[in-house]
């Protein structure tokens, strides 16, 4: 349940905690739940894991391709260790995300993705976000006219799924607030 967080943070490069945000008790049928977490750029090998923190992250380069004449995607990868439990992540919904204040669309994240406690899981598929020909026409903009070494990535993630704890399967979904640094690709 707690690791169901790996892909909200999909831009991550820098060490950062997250904390989800006051929401209703339930959001498609699943029971909110907040989850402490820690994103990384690395989990090296041989990590011990503290109990401080029920999920660590860790979240590949990202890549970025033209998917068209009018638009460009980002696409990232992601490690995970969940520290609590095991389960099952059913979908991943994000809201709001933008990457230096321009708005990214990001289509549910549908593939299913097991588990387990204190192993090293990897996502199936990177997530994709797309951005349509006026923000790609603003980022580029901006890109030639004030280059950064790190953009600000925000928006809100809602990892969907069934966790197992104490044998007992739950359905939850994780809402992950999204506010951190990550290194320019284009560098």
């Amino acid at each position: 349940m707690r690791s169901l967080a790996v892909l909200a943070l999909m831009f991550a490069a820098l060490a950062t905690v997250g904390r989800a945000q006051a929401l209703p008790d339930k959001i498609r049928g699943y029971k909110v739940e907040n989850v402490a977490l820690k994103v990384s750029n690395s989990i090296p090998e041989g990590t011990k894991f503290s109990d401080d923190f029920d999920l660590y992250i860790q979240l590949t380069k990202p890549k970025i391709s033209m998917s068209g004449l009018l638009s460009a995607s980002i696409n990232v990868g992601a490690d995970i260790v969940s520290t609590k439990q095991s389960g099952e992540i059913a979908f991943v919904s994000f809201h709001d995300v933008r990457v230096n204040g321009i708005a990214m669309e990001i289509d549910e994240y549908t593939v299913p993705m097991k588990f387990k406690k204190g192993i090293r899981s990897s996502l199936p598929k990177p997530v994709t976000a797309k951005l349509n020909f006026v923000g790609a026409a603003r980022g580029a903009f901006k890109e030639l006219t004030d280059s950064r070494n790190q953009w600000r990535v925000t928006g809100t993630a809602f990892v969907f799924g069934q966790f197992k704890k104490f044998g007992f399967s739950f359905k939850r979904v994780v809402p992950i607030k999204i506010d951190m640094l990550v290194k320019n690709p284009l560098l």
